[in-house]
């Protein structure tokens, strides 16, 4: 669908076969400024950041619902954006403490504890993994 509409200038140019040469210049013009606002606005959604799936999570800030006895040491369910997942932490962590998503590994949040007073960054000062 999104080659149909940056086609329209191309496709739009056969007015000049079929229409006097002002009255197409007069079509052809306001549609393809039209055209050039939707690439402009494809590219532009094109570069935003992912912001769904686990790949929206990454920079978020969760809550520690409960540790996964029998699944692993380091696992654990956190609360982000409406909805739980299952987590990595190389630490410690009891429910109801803040974590930072860091990074993904495959599909699981890789979390840190946050900073004691709800500051922004991670407790150990770091800011990537």
């Amino acid at each position: 669908m999104c080659h149909v509409v940056l086609s329209i200038p191309v496709i739009g140019l056969t007015l000049f076969l079929f229409l006097p040469w002002p009255v197409a210049l007069a079509i052809y013009i306001p549609l393809l400024v039209a055209s050039l606002f939707v690439f402009f606005a494809v590219i532009k959604t094109m570069r935003s950041p992912i912001t769904t799936g686990p790949w929206g999570l990454v920079g978020s800030t969760a809550e520690v619902v409960s540790k996964l006895e029998g699944i692993g040491p380091a696992n654990y369910l956190v609360f982000c954006q409406g909805e739980t997942w299952s987590a990595i932490c190389t630490e410690a962590l009891n429910p109801g403490e803040k974590v930072r998503i860091m990074s993904l590994k495959g599909i699981k949040p890789v979390v840190v504890r946050m900073a004691p007073g709800g500051g922004d960054q991670p407790a150990n000062g770091d800011s990537k993994q």
